[in-house]
């Protein structure tokens, strides 16, 4: 049975000791769930696993499966030095489960059956039609999370409205047809991520987070076992005591650094609110640090609110054309010299790529 209440998202631990050291997709299945985020320990075969899971529930029930990257170059890759996933897609399942897995196109066959399709999120518009079947049942987002300086999110931190018209297109849900299921797969990047954002999901870093009326799971995998034995190699002694560590190993974002994190004074007063991807950000000054405050808190007998860009501009709002003659300049000055904090890794990360934009 789970845990928690029907009107509320709860928590649980998943934190394990036992002696499989490898990841299993069934916790999170257990949940029957429509969206499913997993995210954890590097090297401990998320993706091997799920990959799996989909060639599997095909053979079992007929259910086809995308397999999702944002981009086109993540699956065919830019040159025969710098190969996409597509390339040896699944050529250890052969020795884990017996399946063989074969790659023509952007289809994927097992055994001389296609059950699958890459699909790239960039070319959303392309969706329909992939499956007229409509034995699409599984799509799978591997790599959610941005590590790579040289991708950036689709449409910025809008691109989970992006990726929910993709799957409305491929799956076509109806209260007739109200099937599928969504799992989104990465290691451990950043707390502040657009997912998070869009979704509400509240800053923890172990255990299980889930919203049972959302049907929404988000899972933070850890395994003490794995991390011990990795640690044991050559490369995990290398690595102890260093970032790359805390981010394979110990489920550190690597994205997140609590340096500017801290709590809103008492003395602090509010300024005005700011609309950024249809998120409000209170900025709030504290006269006796001479620091201005980020936070999700704003003051509604405020009317001040700024707006970066068209798409969220409304009532009571003034667009930021420039900065001269408005209060947001001082906001910039005051970030250029690192006089800003924020109340949390959330906050932090919208904010930072929204005063970006300024510098």
């Amino acid at each position: 049975m789970l845990s928690g209440s029907k009107s509320s998202p709860s928590f649980s631990q998943n934190s394990s000791k036992d002696n499989n050291i490898w990841y299993s997709s069934r916790g999170a299945l257990g949940y029957n769930f429509f969206l499913l985020m997993c995210l954890g320990m590097r090297g401990r075969g998320k993706t091997t696993d799920w990959l799996r899971f989909c060639i599997s529930d095909f053979k079992k029930r007929g259910h086809k499966f995308i397999w999702m990257r944002r981009y086109t170059t993540e699956i065919k890759g830019k040159s025969k030095e710098m190969p996409g996933c597509a390339q040896d897609f699944g050529k250890n399942l052969k020795d884990i489960c017996g399946y063989d897995v074969t790659v023509e196109g952007n289809d994927i066959f097992s055994d001389g059956e296609q059950c699958g399709q890459f699909f790239a999120l960039s070319t959303a518009a392309k969706a329909k039609g992939l499956f007229p079947d409509k034995n699409l049942y599984n799509i799978v987002f591997d790599e959610f999370l941005i590590d790579n300086p040289r991708y950036s999110y689709i449409g910025g931190y809008n691109e989970p409205f992006e990726l929910m018209k993709a799957i409305d297109s491929l799956l076509r849900p109806t209260p007739l047809h109200d099937v599928g299921r969504v799992i989104m797969l990465s290691n451990s990047v950043k707390l502040g991520n657009p997912y998070f954002l869009y979704f509400n999901i509240p800053n923890i870093e172990t255990g299980i987070y889930f919203d049972k009326n959302r049907r929404l799971l988000v899972e933070f995998d850890y395994n003490e076992s794995f991390r011990t034995l990795r640690e044991s190699t050559s490369f995990g002694k290398l690595t102890l005591g260093t970032t790359y560590n805390d981010y394979a190993m110990k489920n550190q974002f690597i994205l997140d650094s609590d340096v500017f994190i801290a709590n809103k004074p008492y003395t602090a007063y509010f300024r005005y609110s700011i609309i950024y991807n249809g998120q409000y950000i209170g900025c709030w000054f504290d006269p006796s640090t001479w620091m201005y405050y980020l936070s999700e808190d704003i003051d509604p007998s405020h009317s001040v609110c700024y707006a970066i860009n068209n798409a969220d501009m409304g009532i009571n709002t003034m667009l930021v054309s420039k900065l001269s003659g408005t209060h947001f300049k001082e906001l910039i000055d005051y970030y250029r010299f690192g006089q800003v904090r924020f109340t949390s890794k959330k906050i932090q990360s919208l904010s930072s790529e929204m005063l970006a934009t300024f510098l």
